[in-house]
């Protein structure tokens, strides 16, 4: 037979479950056991748009990072690229 394994999200990276298996004259095995590495995902962060007001000739600095996010880990200030203008 086989079994599909699905892996629920959590930051778990391992995971087990044990199986019997019977024959058609009703013997049992021995219990064996299935160990499972999860490979942590590596989930993109998200950037959130931003609005800023500013008068005419004026300078404003915006805190970009201030309202992305990343699940798996803090966002690094020096990886924001400028894409456009």
């Amino acid at each position: 037979g086989t079994v599909t394994y699905v892996s629920n999200g959590t930051e778990v990276t391992t995971d087990s479950f044990s199986y019997r298996v019977s024959d058609d004259r009703g013997a049992t095995s021995n219990e064996a056991t299935v160990s499972i590495t999860i490979t942590p995902v590596n989930a993109a962060p998200v950037a959130v748009g931003d609005t800023a007001t500013v008068a005419a000739g004026g300078t404003i600095t915006v805190a970009l990072l201030a309202n992305d996010t990343d699940v798996d880990s803090a966002i690094d200030p020096a990886t924001v690229v400028v894409v456009t203008q």
